[in-house]
């Protein structure tokens, strides 16, 4: 067999003297190669299978400014939202604070008057105090999301079964055909209004399971300003790659 129809599973790009990977991946079904950035930081090259080496390497090197461009705004955008120094409930900002102590679990004690997480442990590592913020962070979620979903399709008076919360990389929320609606935990985030909208976005595919334009006037109805949730959303699309593999 022609061994360049197999061409390397990873490659990289170099970034202001930093080395980032890029992921390739083959679908049978792929007409054209495609490059992604997730929120988190992770670059993946999807191609047809049996694209040769020689031309993934040329769509790189002519998409090279391209992700150039985009690898500091994802990078510059987690640097901004650092969960180790910052983090955010229902929209407001809690300033972290790690505190040494003998203690053999590390926690987290927060005062929420002051908007402060004081984080308690042994280990004054990125890794450490992002995980302890993580777990309260997913607390939260799962004590403030379904009680709020539950408001609201009261309120707008849409029902559904069961309200997951979910770890997607790309997605802040789903709706699927059993009667059921999904919500990335890290929506608990955002702030209110985003939050009545995410849920109100997954609450309306329950009766149009599309982006129609049936379905946005729908959401437009309960959510006149939906636009600007959406341009919120966007525009902190890396809230989504905290607490990820890569911090």
């Amino acid at each position: 067999m022609n061994k360049s129809a197999y061409p390397a599973k990873t490659l990289y790009v170099i970034v202001d003297n930093r080395e980032y990977t890029i992921t390739v991946q083959y679908n049978i079904r792929q007409k054209h190669i495609r490059v992604r950035i997730n929120s988190d930081g992770q670059i993946t090259l999807s191609a047809p299978a049996g694209t040769t080496q020689r031309k993934i390497q040329s769509v790189v090197r002519n998409k090279e400014g391209w992700l150039k461009t985009k690898i500091k705004e994802t990078h510059m955008a987690l640097e901004k939202n650092n969960p180790t120094e910052r983090v955010f409930v229902d929209g407001f900002p809690f300033q972290v604070e790690f505190l040494f102590s003998d203690t053999l679990t590390p926690h987290v004690e927060v005062d929420y008057a002051l908007q402060k997480a004081y984080v308690y442990g042994r280990e004054n590592s990125i890794q450490s105090i992002a995980s302890v913020v993580e777990k309260w962070l997913r607390r939260e979620a799962k004590q403030r999301l379904p009680e709020y979903a539950k408001k609201v399709a009261l309120e707008i008076g849409i029902s559904y079964g069961k309200l997951f919360l979910r770890n997607q990389k790309t997605r802040w929320g789903s709706s699927s055909t059993l009667g059921n609606i999904s919500l990335n935990w890290r929506t608990v985030m955002a702030p209110k209004a985003v939050q009545r909208y995410l849920i109100i976005h997954e609450l309306v595919h329950q009766r149009q399971m599309n982006h129609s334009p049936q379905f946005w006037q729908q959401v437009a109805h309960f959510c006149p300003n939906y636009a600007e949730y959406e341009s919120w959303l966007k525009e902190n699309r890396a809230l989504m790659g905290l607490f990820r593999a890569t911090i």
